[in-house]
């Protein structure tokens, strides 16, 4: 019989055993609790012992979430959502910094601004009001 092992002080999962004798459940840690089934912990957390569904996962770009068992809400991972973001802004700045000497000179004036301009609003992602949650990417010239 199947088993789901999980923090009774979070209601997180934590694994699920298989086990014959029942009995044999005693040995759990003292702040764990099992529950009769199989349930995973990408899905669901255990509230006051009874198994619930976790809401799903809001969807945005390169946006990552924690469950949060405290408020059984789902937050902003920052740190792992800012990582993402900067490499994908850094790809953008690669694909800038690329532009060789003797293309750069046969850009137009306006050209050139629109190169400089946009490669400042790439160095200026991180500091956006809202990042990492919510952010505007700058618009890469037509041309580019």
């Amino acid at each position: 019989m199947n088993y789901t092992i999980y923090d009774s002080t979070t209601g997180e999962i934590s694994h699920v055993i298989s086990v014959s004798n029942p009995d044999r459940l005693a040995d759990i840690a003292e702040n764990q609790g099992a529950i009769q089934g199989h349930w995973s912990s990408d899905d669901y957390y255990i509230h006051n012992g009874v198994v619930l569904m976790k809401p799903a996962t809001p969807a945005a770009p390169h946006v990552h979430y924690d469950f949060d068992y405290a408020t059984h809400t789902w937050s902003i991972n920052s740190e792992r959502t800012g990582g993402e973001i900067r490499q994908h802004r850094n790809r953008l700045l690669d694909a800038v910094d690329r532009v060789n000497p003797v293309r750069y000179l046969g850009l137009t004036a306006e050209q050139q601004q629109q190169l400089a301009d946009y490669r400042l609003a790439l160095l200026a992602v991180p500091q956006q009001l809202g990042y990492p949650e919510s952010l505007q990417w700058p618009v890469k010239p037509d041309w580019l």
